[in-house]
């Protein structure tokens, strides 16, 4: 296995580790959860349920009073954010959202519970023939349904969809973990060269046993050749006849 391989596994696992202990925090945090649904599509949930509770029989002004102040609703949607642990398909859900409302997973999570909890059933084909029915008997209109329809039909994030996740983060972090001299002696670490004094740089990095001057002589079959361009304190690497770099093009110089 060379140095890349390994390294690329060495981190790979630590980011997995990473998705671990973000997922036991999500989990940890749901009980202590507010889910405040005020700015965030709660006016046509408030009609939703509105229609639901009149269709099913409740007096116009009792169901009016119980969405109104939008207390008893905010209440019980707390209730079912923090009731239950988060199912496998919920915390992809939730690890996969990339935006910049960090609450719109939660809130979504939320509705849906709290609508498979209204209407008996997870099954949100039936709760839509429903909604569709109750909208028609109580004149609610149809654009108040859409935003909350969006969210049942929503198909929540596979295993697949978090490994893919999981790759692109490390895609990103990947780089950041070392510099040009980490790239070039393939040690994946931060290598100095950036002090003026190279022989100190060089005194430094022939400590590892792997690297050697080259001098007079020449590379052996495993060996490779790498240049500490002394006007930029940069260090490049020569690999099957092309110089690379870290951050810049292959080239054939």
């Amino acid at each position: 296995m060379n140095f890349e391989m390994y390294a690329s596994k060495e981190l790979l696992t630590r980011y997995l580790n990473y998705y671990i202990d973000d997922i036991e925090r999500i989990q940890n945090d749901r009980e202590k959860r507010k889910a405040s649904l005020t700015n965030y599509e709660f006016r046509p949930l408030l009609d939703i349920v509105y229609a639901h509770l009149v269709y099913n029989g409740m007096n116009g002004d009792e169901a009016y009073e119980e969405v109104e102040t939008a207390d008893k609703v905010n209440q019980q949607i707390n209730e079912c954010i923090r009731s239950e642990p988060y199912t496998e398909e919920e915390l992809n859900h939730i690890y996969c959202y990339d935006g910049l409302d960090f609450d719109k997973p939660y809130l979504e999570i939320a509705i849906r519970r709290y609508l498979y909890k209204l209407y008996g059933t997870e099954d949100y084909e039936k709760i839509i023939d429903s909604m569709e029915k109750e909208r028609i008997a109580t004149s609610t209109r149809k654009e108040f349904y859409e935003p909350i329809i969006k969210i049942l039909k929503q198909k929540l994030e596979s295993k697949k969809e978090v490994e893919k996740k999981i790759h692109q983060k490390f895609d990103e972090w990947f780089l950041k973990e070392f510099n040009c001299g980490g790239y070039a002696l393939e040690v994946f670490d931060w290598v100095s060269c950036e002090s003026p004094n190279h022989d100190v740089t060089v005194s430094k990095i022939l400590k590892n046993p792997s690297v050697r001057l080259i001098g007079d002589t020449r590379l052996k079959e495993d060996e490779y050749l790498v240049v500490l361009d002394a006007t930029s304190y940069h260090f490049i690497k020569q690999k099957d006849g092309k110089f690379v770099e870290k951050m810049r093009k292959s080239s054939d110089k």
